[in-house]
């Protein structure tokens, strides 16, 4: 799975934080000059925790989504393989043009991300480096 350890340290640090922040904020004297009892006291570990669970919200859904995306370049790339192996004219593939256009464009972010960001990147368990644009020969 993409990135596991990074979902496994997220964890770890957010059972880490709320153990601290339960220690801190249930025991009956006050720490940083809060009320340990007050409502603000309680919003504070609540946006927290909301924080936390969107992280690994994102942590969740970003591989999904990427992987998703890769496969689409893949099968569509089968497809302009297989249907346009003899010839044809140029207006046989409009259709097609503007899909392979917006997938090109996306593998060239991909590469970028990857490139940019290495083991942060959504794109970081796939191989997107060795993939070629697809091309439509005559």
């Amino acid at each position: 799975m993409y990135n596991l350890w990074w979902v496994v340290i997220g964890l770890g640090i957010a059972t880490l934080a709320f153990g601290i922040l339960y220690f801190i904020f249930n025991s009956r004297s006050s720490y940083f000059g809060l009320d340990c009892g007050s409502t603000l006291t309680e919003m504070f570990i609540v946006l927290t925790g909301a924080s936390f669970a969107l992280v690994l919200l994102f942590a969740i859904v970003n591989p999904i989504t990427a992987n998703k995306e890769y496969n689409e370049f893949l099968e569509t790339k089968a497809l302009v393989e297989q249907v346009y192996q003899g010839d044809f004219t140029q207006y046989e593939n409009l259709g097609l043009n503007s899909k392979i256009i917006e997938l090109n464009q996306w593998l060239v972010q991909a590469k970028a991300s990857k490139k940019q960001y290495g083991n942060w990147s959504m794109y970081y368990a796939l191989d997107v480096e060795n993939l070629d644009y697809i091309v439509l020969k005559q």
